[in-house]
């Protein structure tokens, strides 16, 4: 989730391991505003690495900054960046998100 005034922005990330193994090392990574797909191991404006999560343990993440779009950015949360992780299901790992400004 994505909020901003125009000044700033703050976003929310909750990522979950939604499987019974353990999910080890990854990176998570965010775009403030992107409008194609990133690629494998391609660096977000934010970018963390995530030690692990248990069976179907969730992580939050905040980031805040001090600037926002005038109107609209399409912002890009990406897990597991670098395909560190054997999953079931590879086409889970992105999620695009509107950030839009409230005045």
């Amino acid at each position: 989730e994505g909020v901003s005034d125009g000044w700033w922005t703050e976003y929310t990330v909750t990522i979950r391991n939604d499987s019974e193994t353990a999910a080890t090392g990854f990176w998570l990574d965010l775009w403030y505003d992107r409008y194609t797909t990133p690629a494998l191991c391609e660096y977000g404006d934010e970018y963390v690495w995530v030690e692990g999560l248990e069976p179907y343990e969730s992580a939050t993440y905040t980031v805040t900054l001090d600037d926002g779009p005038w109107w609209i950015w399409d912002s890009v949360v990406f897990v597991d960046t670098c395909d560190d992780v054997t999953e079931k299901d590879e086409a889970n790992n992105i999620a695009w998100e509107e950030v839009l400004t409230y005045y």
